[in-house]
C-alpha cells in the first residue's frame, strides 16, 4: 500500500504551530518567541520571493527585539515587514490575476481609513516622546497601507492575515500606550501567529500554483 508523504507546506504547517505552542509553555528559553519566525524565514527561500522572505525575517528581528525590551528597534524591524508585505501585495494587484471588484475597493478603503482614524485618535495621542511618536505615526500608515493592500488582492487568506496582524498591533499599541491588558500576552500573540502562518500559506499555495503552470 503506497502511503502519500505529507507535503513540506504541512510539515512547515505542523513545525509552526508546535513552535507557537511552545513559546506560550511554562519552559524558559530565553527569545523563544523567536523561532517559529525563523521557521517561516527558512520555509519563505523555497518561494523564491524575496519580499515575502523579508517580511519573515524582519518580523523575527522584531520578535527578538520585542523579547529584549527594545521598543523601537521592535517598531523599526516591523515596519519593515510592512514593508515588504506592501512590495509583495503591490505585485499581486499590479499583475491582475486576482482581480477585485469596485465594492471590495470601497469596502477595503472603508476599513483602513477607520483602522487610521481610531489608531490616530486612540492610540497617537497617549505616546510620549517625539521620536516614539513620529515612528508610531510613521508604523501607523504603513500598516494601515498593508492592510489595504491586502484587501486588494482579493485573496481572503490575505485579508484575514493582515486583519489579525492589525488587531495584534492595535491591542500591543493599547497595553503599551494606552492602559494595561490582562493576559496581554496572548491576546496580542495569538492573533500575531495566526496572522503570519496565513500569510505564508497563501504565498506558498501562489507560488506552487506558478511552478505548476511552468
Amino acid at each position: 500500500m503506497n502511503v502519500k508523504k505529507p507535503s513540506v507546506l504541512s510539515v512547515v504547517i505542523c513545525l509552526y504551530t508546535t513552535l507557537c505552542v511552545f513559546y506560550f509553555l511554562p519552559f524558559r528559553l530565553d527569545h523563544k518567541i523567536v523561532l517559529p519566525l525563523l521557521l517561516l524565514s527558512v520555509a519563505a527561500l523555497r518561494l523564491q520571493s524575496l519580499p515575502m522572505f523579508c517580511a519573515m525575517i524582519f518580523s523575527a528581528a522584531g520578535d527578538y527585539a520585542g523579547a529584549s525590551h527594545n521598543f523601537l528597534v521592535q517598531m523599526s524591524a516591523f515596519a519593515l515587514a510592512h514593508i515588504s508585505f506592501i512590495v509583495y501585495f503591490s505585485r499581486i494587484v499590479l499583475c491582475g490575476k486576482h482581480c477585485y471588484s469596485v465594492h471590495s475597493l470601497v469596502r477595503s478603503s472603508l476599513y483602513a481609513s477607520a483602522l487610521f482614524a481610531i489608531a490616530v485618535t486612540v492610540v497617537l495621542p497617549s505616546v510620549k516622546g517625539m521620536v516614539i511618536t513620529i515612528g508610531v505615526a510613521v508604523y501607523i500608515v504603513l500598516i494601515v497601507l498593508m492592510f489595504l493592500l491586502a484587501g486588494l488582492t482579493g485573496l481572503p487568506a490575505f485579508q484575514i492575515g493582515a486583519l489579525l496582524f492589525v488587531i495584534s498591533d492595535t491591542i500591543l499599541g493599547w497595553n503599551k500606550f494606552v492602559d494595561r491588558i490582562p493576559y496581554s500576552s496572548y491576546w496580542i500573540l495569538i492573533p500575531y501567529f495566526s496572522a503570519q502562518i496565513l500569510l505564508f500559506v497563501q504565498a506558498a499555495i501562489l507560488h506552487r500554483g506558478r511552478t505548476v503552470r511552468k
